[in-house]
């Protein structure tokens, strides 16, 4: 929590600490209008509610106003006394902030619109109005978010996500090798394995004789990954440009200590 709310800072991103946390039995709960306040805390016994401080795009001042205006018995009220900015508001909705009111993400996102659409209406848009309301009932009526769509969109409000890894989703939508960062750490010295994962970390350092260093994470925990010359050529664009790869190579373990000597990378997602 203290880690959190000391954000930018330390070698890891804010989703790393918040899945590892989950990893060791923590209980993470999502952004709440009622619930949370400008930081992170400790909520109840291992238990971290999330603050508004980890809500991309928005100002410290608006939190404090929203916080101090509370309670909220809708969204709608929500909107009329927070006059948050938009684009938040939009981040808040696909990141699920307002399931509180009762309402999934892209039902939120339709109030929303509704709501600043009527705020700026002028006298030139009534006929469009007119074929807007026309259209809404159908409209409104949204599909459900799949899993790795819920997570991309926490990530895209709060660079984390409590629902879950996204490399859990991605499993279930793809055919990807069954050997994770924990089950691969159980393997002999040498063996030859093939994972998928998120890399988190891309580091070239000037000492290392040209050596890349990573880090590949899942829903299971982290492994070190070491690119050779020859082989960093070849992978380039794809370690650069791609978040979730599959890479295939030669486990490294001298006693507590694992890594993946890489010999090929693919991306998961095109």
């Amino acid at each position: 929590c203290g880690l959190l709310n000391s954000l930018p800072m330390g070698f890891y991103a804010s989703h790393t600490l918040v899945d590892d946390a989950k990893l060791h039995g923590v209980i993470v709960e999502p952004v709440d209008p009622e619930e949370s306040e400008w930081e992170c805390r400790i909520s109840s016994p291992n238990t971290i509610r999330l603050g508004w401080n980890m809500v991309k795009g928005i100002r410290q001042s608006d939190a404090m106003r929203l916080i101090s205006s509370r309670p909220y018995p809708n969204l709608s009220d929500f909107l009329k006394r927070t006059l948050l900015r938009r684009d938040t508001l939009l981040r808040l909705a696909m990141g699920g902030a307002f399931s509180r009111f009762g309402l999934a993400p892209r039902a939120a996102l339709w109030e929303i619109l509704e709501f600043h659409r009527s705020r700026h209406r002028s006298q030139g848009d009534l006929f469009l109005d007119t074929e807007y309301r026309k259209n809404q009932l159908g409209l409104a009526h949204f599909s459900m978010l799949d899993e790795f769509q819920s997570i991309q969109e926490e990530y895209n409000a709060y660079s984390l996500s409590t629902t879950g890894h996204p490399m859990m989703a991605l499993r279930k939508m793809q055919r990807l090798p069954k050997l994770h960062t924990k089950s691969a750490k159980e393997l002999k010295n040498g063996s030859a394995c093939a994972l998928a994962g998120l890399i988190l970390i891309r580091q070239r350092p000037p000492t290392a004789n040209n050596m890349t260093f990573s880090t590949l994470e899942d829903e299971f925990g982290f492994l070190d990954l070491a690119i050779m010359p020859n082989v960093y050529a070849r992978v380039k664009d794809i370690f650069l440009n791609h978040c979730f790869v599959e890479v295939c190579g030669k486990l490294q373990r001298d006693a507590n200590s694992f890594s993946l000597l890489v010999k090929e990378m693919r991306p998961i997602l095109k």
